[in-house]
């Protein structure tokens, strides 16, 4: 036994060394300094600033009616862009369960037209108020002149979540309040610059008379709208990466406003009367002879008299839509900081009105919308 021991326990196997403890797979490098800063204690915030340069449309403004051989064509007061700025604060919140978006939009244009043909008496004058209208009284003029102040102002204040979140896509939709304003200031002048009566305006009149009183005074019109309310509105904004730091960026919002519009309307001309018969217009024929032919008395008797009438809205309600769609770049330029590029329509939906006597009982009332559309620049930073 002492001898069989020894060899039993040769004949037994060797026991084998242990596997290698499995290595760690590690994960593919990231680029550093793209990725947005994770979220603080108390959250996160983002600023956001830009600035475009956006064309109204749809809110053109009709000045008056020109003749190009008999046929009619409207001399319409335009617009031209002007750098506006777009500014946003987003504060995210703790846990990653919202945002809350404020936003601030501010839109102007202030634009001057001027349109002289003098002695050639070409503009229909088809804003102001259809009584003795132009030198002739017959509603035509030799030169216009016009100006337009056009403001939108609409604040935003969204609660905002991520809707879905893929390798391809990523949504985030958001509802919160709007504030919108509206408000334009038009004001027209139509000129009698060479108003070829006879002799010469101003006439030879009697001694210590003032000849100045017989040239006849500019028409002129001017009228306001002014709009302002509050709302809701909703968001949808997605996201689609190319590549680690740039993505293509596009969004939809609209809002439902209930706000209140007023307006007023004023328009002034003037005719020559005589003064032995007040009241009573002269036509273009009875004041050419007179002021051709007439004797000093009867010129001393021909005078002018100013007509002005308008009219005044007092607040009413009123229900405006706005929409809002963007579409276009976004480049991660370092850690929490992204530039962007995006064409943006903006529009604006019964803002506003028009209210303009008519002869009769009944006012004309004409409902005002206005649309900005342009490229967008600016940067955003998360800190």
């Amino acid at each position: 036994m002492a001898l069989a021991l020894p060899v039993a326990a040769q004949d037994d196997a060797v026991p084998e060394e242990p596997p290698p403890p499995p290595t760690e797979t590690k994960a593919a490098p990231t680029k550093k300094g793209i990725e947005d800063p994770p979220l603080h204690r108390w959250g996160a915030l983002t600023l956001s600033v830009a600035a475009w340069d956006p064309s109204l449309v749809g809110a053109d403004e009709e000045i008056a009616t020109t003749y190009q051989n008999g046929i009619g064509f409207p001399l319409m007061q335009g617009s031209t862009p002007r750098t506006r700025e777009t500014v946003a604060a987003i504060y995210h919140l703790p846990h990653d369960v919202g945002s809350i978006v404020a936003r601030y939009d501010s839109m102007s244009q202030d634009d001057l037209l001027q349109n002289f043909t003098p002695g050639q008496f070409n503009f229909a004058e088809t804003r102001a108020y259809p009584f003795v209208l132009g030198v002739f009284d017959d509603g035509f003029s030799d030169g216009v002149s016009a100006s337009a102040l056009r403001k939108t102002r609409e604040f935003r204040l969204e609660f905002s979540q991520t809707a879905f979140d893929s390798k391809r896509a990523r949504g985030f939709w958001g509802f919160g309040y709007r504030q919108l304003s509206h408000s334009r200031t038009l004001g027209i002048t139509y000129l009698a610059i060479v108003p070829n009566l006879p002799p010469v305006i101003p006439p030879v009149v009697p001694e210590n008379s003032d000849p100045n009183r017989l040239a006849p005074p500019p028409d002129s019109v001017s009228q306001t709208s002014l709009f302002s309310g509050h709302g809701v509105g909703v968001s949808f904004d997605l996201e689609f990466p190319l590549h680690p730091r740039v993505s293509v960026i596009s969004g939809l919002a609209i809002g439902l406003i209930r706000g209140s519009a007023s307006s007023d309307y004023a328009s002034r001309s003037s005719y020559y009367f005589r003064g032995s018969v007040p009241g009573v217009p002269l036509t273009s024929g009875e004041l050419f002879t007179i002021l051709s032919s007439g004797s000093a008395t009867e010129i001393a008797d021909v005078d002018q008299k100013i007509v002005a009438v308008g009219v005044s809205q007092s607040p009413t309600s009123q229900f405006a839509q706005s929409y809002d769609v963007y579409l276009g770049l976004e480049v991660k330029v370092y850690r929490g900081l992204k530039v962007f590029s995006t064409v943006r329509d903006v529009y604006y939906a019964n803002v506003g009105e028009y209210v303009v006597p008519k002869p009769g009982p009944v006012n004309v009332r004409t409902s005002l919308s206005a649309g900005y559309e342009g490229y967008v620049v600016g940067l955003s930073w998360r800190f």
